[in-house]
């Protein structure tokens, strides 16, 4: 697939002689993280991100007067602090190269220009989006099934006719390189069938390893029923899921959700780990409130954290999963208790996460409505 197939092309942009405090209020209004510049022809010339915009706000010790401060933002052009060598790409980049140039320059954003002119943009949630459904996680009339094979020609060929043979449709097939430690390879397949066809007994029976056990083969989005939309609890949980990108970038799943409580897990990657090669504070810090945000915004009305407070009992380890339960203490017109548990695959206990929220007026309804 290639970027112009999904790129956004109304494209909220800035000129460089724009004053920086009309493009941050543009920012701020349109909830956007970054803007593009261009020059009369519309050609891309520069990025403003909120990275340049916090450079040149003036520093928090600054003694300066808030009148001061405000004069001077108000002199500084976009031009000054924008960037001004941007990466981009063309209309007919492929996904998976963009995805690669914005994982290797950290960025969300990537401008999309033809012929000079900027004509679109992509963002890391194209790319999750994109990703997820070629991998058929977006499907929820499939079913999952995922197995070890040996590592040689045929294997994969063989295994797909099989589900072809007992009745099932492919709908989407996914094979990382990654092996396990006997060299064979994973494969995971989203499947179709007529009425409720189950093929992991089957397969199993054929001499199949099954990865996951099959009480998690029915694919179901947020804990609703195939062919069913599920909760606005659970909606609201996907919406938060798909939007957070710290979350993503840690590859956190939001496994469990209702109102007033959520479970979310992770894997210890080795990017996670601290300098003692355990897991990062930080990182079971991020899970913790993870689960805590999707927890308090899960009544429909909008909840923004007050102040949290964790103790780590425990230390989480390479390859662990650890598993986040946020639970409701209390639940006020205006504030909300909550408590978080962070343990892992022994039920051992990581870290014990307190947090307090201010239950705003707007509700995640409307939130997501302006914002889909």
């Amino acid at each position: 697939m290639f970027v112009e197939q999904i790129m956004s092309r109304n494209v909220d942009t800035t000129t460089a002689e724009s004053r920086l405090s009309v493009a941050v209020e543009l920012m701020q209004s349109r909830d956007r993280r970054l803007l593009p510049v261009v020059d009369h022809h519309g050609a891309l010339i520069g990025i403003l991100s909120r990275s340049e915009v916090r450079a040149a706000e003036p520093s928090a010790i600054t003694t300066l007067s808030v009148g001061e401060a405000n004069y001077l933002l108000s002199r500084i052009t976009v031009g000054e602090v924008m960037v001004k060598t941007p990466q981009s790409c063309s209309p007919d980049t492929l996904m998976e190269q963009a995805g690669k140039l914005m994982r290797h320059y950290h960025i969300s954003s990537l401008p999309v220009v033809a012929d000079g002119r900027l004509v679109g943009i992509i963002t890391l949630e194209d790319i999750l989006d994109f990703m997820l459904d070629i991998t058929g996680a977006n499907h929820n009339n499939t079913r999952r099934v995922a197995v070890w094979l040996e590592d040689k020609k045929g294997e994969l060929s063989r295994f797909l006719n099989k589900i072809n043979s007992l009745g099932g449709f492919i709908a989407t097939v996914v094979s990382p390189q990654r092996h396990d430690n006997r060299g064979q390879r994973e494969a995971i397949v989203h499947y179709r069938s007529d009425g409720d066809l189950d093929l992991t007994a089957q397969l199993q029976q054929e001499g199949y390893q099954l990865i996951d056990s099959p009480a998690a083969t029915t694919v179901v989005v947020r804990g609703a029923s195939p062919g069913r939309e599920g909760s606005l609890a659970e909606r609201i949980a996907g919406w938060i899921e798909r939007h957070d990108n710290f979350s993503n970038l840690l590859g956190i799943e939001i496994e469990e959700v209702r109102e007033g409580y959520c479970r979310a897990s992770m894997v210890v990657r080795s990017d996670m780990l601290n300098s003692v090669e355990m897991l990062h504070g930080g990182a079971t810090f991020s899970l913790a409130d993870c689960a805590f945000a999707v927890a308090s915004n899960s009544h429909n009305t909008i909840a923004v954290g007050l102040d949290a407070h964790i103790s780590y009992p425990a230390a989480g380890k390479l390859g662990d999963r650890v598993t986040a339960t946020a639970t409701e203490l209390k639940l006020g017109k205006r504030t909300a208790l909550y408590q978080v548990e962070v343990r892992n695959g022994d039920d051992k206990l990581l870290a014990h996460f307190t947090g307090n929220v201010f239950r705003r007026d707007d509700t995640m309804s409307e939130w997501m409505q302006r914002n889909r």
